[in-house]
């Protein structure tokens, strides 16, 4: 009986001791050194971009809450002297609001002007999708039909401001249309429809939802309208800034 010897075994390293003392220190650098990502950010720097992040987020949301009605909290802060040269820097003080859950109503400004024999020179509306465009140009006169409710402390002074902008408003367009005599300026809410009224195929447009506001007519015999200047415009320093002063004046 014959055995099959067997095939010769792979040779075994010897077992290499543990380093101790500096050799173990040195060898155990280099892992610690490949963990480290290339090019990753210090936790300073992650924590002032973080912190700078969360301010800025604070101030967009701040300056629409800051509007009436607001909390007189949310008031102070947003009109804090720091806060309001950080909104006014980068143009974040804007007269914007939140109009959820419910959207308010909107405003129209319509206008007509007449010649001396009562014949229309011009009318039109603002803001007007048709003949204000992009969409930024449209937005500004928006926020100048908007405007005119300013935040009063009662009722008789909000609607004396509301006459003032109105009145603005009929100058500049007297002066802009020479061959007009009178011009008639009307404030209109566009209330949204209801529920029931949509279910009914009424249009959003329905003469039903507009209501006439406020009205003011201005004569232009009434109105000290400088000469144009050399490039046949008006001189600017009669331009009224209607839109200033919504909130806590110029400053």
């Amino acid at each position: 009986m014959s055995f099959k010897a067997p095939a010769t075994p792979p040779q075994m390293k010897p077992n290499r001791p543990n380093p101790t003392g500096t050799e173990r220190d040195t060898s155990a650098s280099p892992q610690r050194q490949r963990t480290a990502k290339p090019g990753q950010m210090h936790i300073a720097v992650k924590l002032f971009i973080s912190l700078l992040l969360a301010w800025h987020v604070t101030a967009v949301f701040l300056a629409p809450l800051s509007i009436s009605p607001s909390s007189p909290l949310v008031v102070e802060v947003a009109q804090g002297s720091f806060m309001q040269w950080y909104l006014d820097a980068l143009y974040l003080n804007h007269g914007y609001h939140f109009f959820a859950p419910e959207p308010s109503n909107g405003h129209l400004i319509r206008y007509t002007l007449t010649d001396d024999r009562g014949e229309i020179v011009a009318e039109g509306e603002f803001p007007s999708k048709r003949d204000y465009w992009p969409r930024l140009r449209y937005h500004r006169y928006f926020m100048l039909a908007d405007q005119c409710q300013v935040a009063a402390a009662n009722e008789a002074e909000a609607n004396q401001w509301q006459q003032r902008y109105l009145k603005a408003y009929a100058q500049e367009l007297l002066r802009e249309h020479e061959g007009a005599t009178t011009a008639r300026v009307k404030r209109v809410v566009h209330y949204p429809a209801y529920r029931k009224h949509v279910l009914n195929n009424m249009p959003l447009t329905d003469p039903q939802t507009y209501k006439q506001e406020a009205e003011v007519i201005q004569r232009r015999q009434d109105l000290d309208i400088p000469p144009p200047n050399q490039n046949g415009a008006f001189n600017s320093r009669w331009r009224q800034d209607v839109a200033s002063g919504w909130q806590g004046g110029i400053r």
